[in-house]
């Protein structure tokens, strides 16, 4: 499978950041399937002739956006490494400002869940299989 091929263009004008939406597969054990658009962001090397990759960054969460959590510490990346790879960051399904996701079939099926959702760590078997259900 081929990555998407990204439209680049500048955040805002005069950003050094550029932004761009991927299409990814909803399911990918089906890719041919439905898409989700992910947010993308890009910094490109600040030494462009010793550039040699590009550094995918996830900066964690979960639900951080990747497109805000990257460019806010662009700066805490070494000086080096900001020179040599273009640094590239997505906000994930259902984060930001990619694609929202729906966890349930039907709106019943979300008030039932949030009628009774779990809580806390679950301790013993019974406790697990009922967040494992859940």
């Amino acid at each position: 499978m081929t990555g998407p091929r990204l439209d680049w263009s500048p955040c805002r004008p005069g950003s050094p950041w550029d932004c761009a939406t991927a299409k990814a597969p909803l399911d990918h054990a089906a890719p041919a399937g439905r898409t989700v658009d992910l947010a993308v962001v890009r910094r490109r090397a600040t030494g462009p002739g010793r550039r040699i990759g590009t550094l995918f960054v996830n900066p964690g969460g979960p639900g951080d956006p990747g497109t805000v959590q990257v460019p806010q510490n662009y700066d805490a990346f070494p000086k080096e490494l900001r020179e040599r790879f273009d640094i590239v960051s997505w906000d994930p399904r259902g984060v930001g400002s990619s694609t929202a996701v729906n966890c349930f079939g039907t709106p019943g099926e979300a008030r039932a869940w949030a009628a009774r959702p779990p809580a806390g760590f679950p301790v013993g078997a019974q406790e697990r299989k009922a967040w494992t259900d859940a």
